[in-house]
C-alpha cells in the first residue's frame, strides 16, 4: 500500500511540475503567487534541474554473470520466478541455465521490476545458485536495492534479500 501512495505522491508532484512549467511560459512570476511560492518555486527549479542532468543518468544493467565457465554451444534454459508479489509492482528473476549433459549450470541472471514504478530503481547486487544435478528446483539467494526516489531524488535506499527455489 505505500509504494502505491509513493507513486501517487510521485505522479502528483510531476503533475504540479508541468503545471508550474506552462504557467510560468504564459504567466510569468504570477504563477507563484499565493501560500506555496517557496515549495513551487524548489519544485519548479528540481524539475528544470532533473530535465537538464537527465541525459548524463545511468543505464542500470539488471544483469549479473554468475559462471563463465561453460560450453556456448550447449542448449539453453531459461527459468523466471517472481520473488515478490505487491500491490503496484513484481520483482521478477530470470536465470538462463546452460544444460551439459542433464546437469544445468547457472550462467546469467537478470532481475527486473514491473507494473508502476513511478519513483521506484531496483539494482541487483549478487545472485547465488545452487548447481546440483538432477531435476530438483534449484536453490536461489537474491540481494539487491531498492531505491525510493522522490521527483528522481534518491531518498530512501532498501535492502531486499529473496531466498527460494526456481
Amino acid at each position: 500500500m505505500i509504494q502505491l501512495l509513493w507513486s501517487i505522491l510521485n505522479i502528483t508532484i510531476l503533475l504540479f511540475f508541468l503545471y508550474l512549467f506552462v504557467g510560468f511560459l504564459f504567466q510569468g512570476k504570477k504563477i507563484f503567487e499565493g501560500k506555496f511560492k517557496s515549495l513551487s518555486i524548489a519544485i519548479l527549479v528540481l524539475g528544470v534541474f532533473h530535465i537538464v542532468s537527465a541525459n548524463d543518468t545511468e543505464k542500470l544493467d539488471h544483469s549479473i554473470n554468475i559462471n563463465n565457465d561453460y560450453n556456448p554451444e550447449n542448449n539453453t534454459l531459461i527459468k523466471t520466478i517472481i520473488l515478490e508479489d505487491n500491490l503496484t509492482m513484481k520483482f521478477n528473476l530470470s536465470i538462463l541455465y546452460s544444460n551439459s549433459n542433464g546437469t544445468l549450470i547457472p550462467i546469467k541472471a537478470t532481475s527486473y521490476l514491473s507494473g508502476l514504478l513511478c519513483g521506484y530503481d531496483w539494482k541487483i547486487k549478487s545472485v547465488n545458485t545452487s548447481n546440483k544435478d538432477g531435476k530438483q528446483k534449484k536453490k536461489f539467494t537474491a540481494i539487491g536495492t531498492l531505491e525510493w526516489k522522490l521527483f528522481g531524488i534518491k531518498i530512501y535506499s532498501q535492502r531486499k534479500s529473496f531466498k527460494g527455489r526456481i
